[in-house]
């Protein structure tokens, strides 16, 4: 019998700690408040030139819920570790051509990605220059070391 009470104080204890804590003692509410870390990818992939195949050097690759880029190596390939498994956006900039955008679900993707980029003609607005040089006069007078300009 005095078992059975001594667990019973000790019950009632850790549910008034709990409650003055914040804590529900519902399991799946308790369990819903401790949640496990969120499940990550590393996602990889190289950019190319649409038209000749070409890989694309330092080309920039974000996920745009996240707030870093990496760029792409030498031989075009880029590798982004740490990625939520969750869908994202994600963003592939190369200069002098077209930024493509695809919605992804990163935690689907077995193989490593192909991004192919299109040539962009970007039209520059006219660019006039004028300028010029006043003249300069140089006189030599009579003696050879005397020099005024």
């Amino acid at each position: 019998m005095k078992r059975n009470s001594a667990i019973l104080r000790l019950h009632a204890v850790t549910c008034t700690l709990l409650l003055i804590l914040g804590l529900s003692v519902n399991p799946t509410r308790l369990a819903a408040q401790v949640s496990p870390r969120a499940r990550t990818v590393t996602v990889t992939g190289v950019v190319r030139d649409s038209t000749t195949g070409e890989v694309l050097p330092n080309a920039r690759v974000t996920m745009a819920g996240l707030s870093r880029a990496v760029r792409s190596n030498a031989d075009g390939r880029f590798t982004m570790l740490g990625v939520p498994a969750t869908t994202d956006t994600l963003l592939v900039q190369y200069i002098g051509y077209t930024t493509r955008r695809f919605v992804i679900n990163a935690d689907t993707i077995k193989a490593p990605l192909v991004v192919a980029l299109a040539h962009s003609v970007v039209q520059l607005a006219t660019t006039q220059v004028i300028g010029g040089v006043a003249p300069t006069v140089v006189s030599v007078g009579r003696d050879a070391g005397q020099l005024a300009i």
